[in-house]
């Protein structure tokens, strides 16, 4: 990918995540799912719902709800934003 854009492979994580997005997007205007009941269960609002109703919100200090930053999310991203940072600088 990088070689037909002629960019630095840094920017390839970024570059497939917007072309995942976008053409998901695109599919899903030109396609739309009809089975919206179903899907609403497997998405993070419907996941996030089932685990509420069942009162188990976190094990053992971390949690289990999609989207939400405990402790150890933070720092997992911290060191994957520091590990860009020094690889982009050297």
């Amino acid at each position: 990918l990088s070689k037909y854009l002629n960019t630095g492979w840094l920017w390839n994580p970024l570059i497939g995540f917007l072309l995942t997005i976008i053409s998901s997007h695109i599919y899903n205007l030109i396609k739309p799912s009809h089975q919206t009941e179903l899907a609403y269960k497997y998405t993070i609002m419907g996941i996030t719902k089932e685990i509420k109703e069942s009162n188990i919100e976190d094990e053992k200090g971390v949690s289990l709800l999609p989207g939400k930053m405990d402790l150890y999310a933070v720092l997992t991203l911290a060191f994957f934003i520091l590990q860009y940072v020094v690889l982009f600088i050297s």
